[in-house]
């Protein structure tokens, strides 16, 4: 997959490349304070070389079909990342991450974006289920989890060590036949 995945007219999906090495981490590096928030990877992001060395490991894996990793551009800037974290291939599941630049939040772009996403993992990688996994109090992520029909499933207590102490988790899901009755 080389080529980009349009999902509008504004919003494209492309595989790390080299070119936008640079653009991705200034928007990690603008945006530390705003993604420190939930996630625990971006002070590890101290340089493009940092960057660099993800993309290839990224590239790696979408070639082994373990994970696969799309930056997300709006209006041909890179605005943020989505993926699926992991193919359990035995169980034909998979687990999704995404994030935005701050200034790109409620465009809508995430919910686009993960659409289009969940369209490539249940046609074309043929999962059968696609989980989101949200901190308790990240609302934001949790309404895109609710829009595009996922059910939640849970909470998953203490299941990340992020800024300091443990964070629980509320776990979503999709099923395939959840997805093609609500594409009908």
């Amino acid at each position: 997959m080389n080529t980009a995945i349009t999902v509008t007219a504004d919003i494209a999906l492309v595989q790390p490349q080299a070119q936008l090495v640079r653009p991705t981490f200034e928007l990690i590096a603008s945006n530390q304070a705003h993604l420190n928030t939930w996630l625990t990877w971006p002070n590890k992001m101290q340089s493009a070389l940092n960057v660099a060395a993800f993309f290839d490991r990224a590239n790696l894996s979408a070639a082994a079909k373990q994970s696969l990793v799309l930056l997300v551009l709006y209006q041909q800037q890179v605005c943020g990342v989505i993926s699926f974290n992991e193919f359990q291939t035995n169980n034909h599941s998979a687990s999704v991450g995404y994030w935005l630049g701050e200034a790109y939040q409620g465009l809508g772009i995430v919910g686009l974006a993960l659409a289009k996403l969940l369209d490539i993992g249940f046609n074309d990688y043929q999962l059968n289920k696609i989980v989101i996994r949200t901190g308790v109090g990240n609302l934001r992520s949790q309404a895109v989890a609710r829009r595009l029909g996922f059910v939640f499933e849970g909470i998953v207590r203490d299941n990340e060590w992020l800024n300091g102490r443990y964070t629980d988790h509320k776990v979503f899901s999709l099923l395939r036949r959840e997805w093609l009755q609500q594409s009908l």
